[in-house]
């Protein structure tokens, strides 16, 4: 690993310990899966997982996360049911 610093590489610079934080729950970034999104039931536990993601790609852990959820019928394009989730 090489550090620069104003474009001019360091020299002598020991190794050290960085700490990256994901940025904000990006929904263009954050997906979806498991079987209750495509095989859901009405009136039984349909599971799905959402993965959230900043808008670098990055898992985007922690609490605090709100996803509006809209549970559309295959031939409809109104939401059926519109659920807010908190993590």
């Amino acid at each position: 690993m090489a550090f620069i610093l104003g474009g001019k590489q360091l020299a002598g610079v020991s190794a050290f310990h960085a700490f990256v934080r994901a940025a904000a729950v990006d929904a263009a970034a954050t997906s979806s899966s498991g079987a209750g999104l495509m095989t859901g039931i009405a009136g039984r536990v349909n599971r799905y997982t959402i993965h959230a993601r900043d808008r670098f790609g990055n898992p985007a852990a922690g609490a605090g996360s709100q996803f509006r959820v809209a549970v559309v019928d295959a031939n409809s394009s109104a939401p059926a049911v519109t659920t807010l989730l908190s993590r």
